[in-house]
């Protein structure tokens, strides 16, 4: 099976499950202090569970889920501390488009010398599409941009995921697992705004650990075995 075809259901159901969280999480009484604490005690727990248990393959759906059921509540403290209160709709547009980015960045890969040098290609993207999203934020004041933003950081840390070696969908989604703890990423963005208190959208930053693109490997056409099905619960 295509990796680009696991990684973007991961992706959709991942930032749809945040969606839904934010959402829902608006007819519970909370402040956005105490929404913004458990949003980061949920993915230290998601963490916590995957290093303890990341050896069992039902482990690594549960950790993705618990994961994305945090990144929902920091949002929703976003959301309180903005005032904002987008519709399910919207937000489930937002995770689709944020989506469609990652493949973007694959189609993309399609030509010839991006393809060879994948790494480079990835890093040049990524800060194009920080350069992009920083003047389309500059520009609108609509209350989705900034959620976007904070997606758009998860979706980086997946297309970095689908960059790195897998040989099997269980090695892809543990790779996906790690990947989603990009969530504390948007963690610190978000405190760091609250504490500021100008409610400023300033919320994109990302970095490839300096530069060092000699792991990645172009994902175009890439496969992963499927396990037997007998060890899905080991």
């Amino acid at each position: 099976m295509k990796k680009i075809f696991i990684v973007s259901l991961v992706s959709i159901l991942f930032l749809s499950i945040a969606s839904s969280v934010t959402y829902f999480l608006r007819y519970v009484d909370m402040d956005n202090l105490t929404t913004f604490i458990l949003g980061i005690v949920i993915t230290v727990i998601s963490g916590v569970l995957f290093a303890i248990f990341h050896k069992q393959k039902i482990f690594t759906y549960v950790c993705l889920l618990i994961s994305a059921i945090g990144l929902g509540y920091l949002i929703r403290a976003w959301y309180i501390f903005r005032g904002f209160d987008n519709p399910l709709w919207m937000m489930l547009l937002v995770s689709l488009a944020v989506t469609l980015y990652l493949w973007v960045y694959y189609l993309l890969l399609y030509i010839p010398f991006f393809d060879k040098h994948c790494g480079w290609f990835t890093l040049g993207f990524v800060i194009l599409s920080v350069v992009f999203y920083l003047i389309v934020m500059a520009n609108t004041t609509t209350t989705y941009v900034s959620t976007f933003g904070y997606y758009m950081i998860i979706e980086i840390a997946f297309i970095i995921g689908l960059c790195l070696e897998s040989n099997t969908i269980h090695e892809l989604l543990k790779n996906m697992v790690i990947c989603s703890y990009s969530v504390f990423i948007v963690a610190l963005i978000i405190g760091i705004l609250m504490l500021a208190g100008d409610g400023a959208d300033f919320d994109f930053d990302f970095s490839l650990d300096g530069g060092d693109t000699s792991n990645f490997k172009s994902p175009k056409d890439k496969k992963v075995k499927v396990e037997e099905r007998s060890e899905f619960y080991e």
